[in-house]
């Protein structure tokens, strides 16, 4: 019944405080059924720490920590699931500035991101061969040479999208607000123009944004999801994307651990 509802009138996401923690899980799940509808599956999780270090002039740098990194499998085989992972501490200490809407817009420190490719592609040289490997490391030496590659990489849902969505800031009820969404090679390097409104809420601790797409590219076939901040900070966020009736990505980011709440 809508009586449980709060009903906002206006609402601002901002970053948290400086020198806050927030540990954060991060999941890509590729959902695929087959010709008798059995469904198979890809689960990518990543635990993530931020931290919002320094502000200046309108501008976040916030260190980001990949902790932990691991694949789970249902009737899907994934044999290069070791070389993804090892790929993705590539990224594993980050320093990146934000503006005041949530979007990325500089890699602090590039060179040492540069430094940890080639020491961890020496290592995939020794463990993997063949076409597929080839392709993803010539992707990853023209992308590891380009900033801007990098940054757009890096605001992927399947990386860190989901936490800098590029929609802080206020938000009215009845009104939307947009921001256009890069996506990897599982939506074929599309943008997507993401329509953002303020949804009600059971709680007054809580501000839900509901996402949907400003027309759909072709290769969409259905697209929703959510930002939910509880006392200004990201409790969750979902996207699910179908790519045909029988093929599903679900992105999703939650806040786990101690939820230290914001004076």
């Amino acid at each position: 019944m809508m009586d449980n509802y709060v009903g906002f009138e206006k609402a601002n996401i901002a970053p948290v405080p400086l020198d806050y923690k927030q540990l954060l899980l991060f999941t890509t799940c590729s959902e695929e059924k087959d010709e008798i509808g059995r469904m198979s599956s890809v689960t990518f999780e990543r635990e993530v720490e931020y931290n919002n270090v320094q502000e200046a002039d309108g501008l976040y740098l916030f260190q980001v920590f990949l902790f932990e990194a691991s694949y789970s499998f249902i009737r899907a085989a994934e044999p290069y699931d070791t070389m993804f992972k090892k790929m993705a501490y590539v990224f594993d200490e980050l320093m990146l500035w934000a503006d005041g809407h949530g979007t990325l817009t500089t890699i602090h420190n590039l060179p040492f991101v540069q430094y940890r490719w080639e020491n961890i592609r020496e290592q995939l040289m020794l463990d993997f061969e063949g076409e597929f490997f080839e392709w993803h490391v010539a992707f990853m030496d023209d992308m590891m040479t380009d900033h801007d590659k990098v940054l757009r990489y890096l605001s992927t849902p399947s990386m860190y999208g989901l936490y800098f969505n590029g929609c802080w800031g206020n938000h009215k009820s009845g009104e939307s607000s947009s921001c256009n969404v890069p996506y990897g090679h599982e939506l074929q390097n599309i943008t997507v123009s993401e329509k953002i409104e303020l949804e009600p809420s059971k709680s007054n601790r809580l501000v839900q944004l509901g996402v949907s797409a400003n027309g759909k590219p072709d290769v969409i076939y259905g697209y929703k999801g959510s930002y939910t901040y509880l006392d200004g900070i990201l409790d969750h966020a979902n996207k699910e994307i179908s790519l045909n009736p029988n093929k599903t990505i679900k992105y999703s980011a939650q806040w786990v651990g101690l939820k230290s709440i914001i004076p």
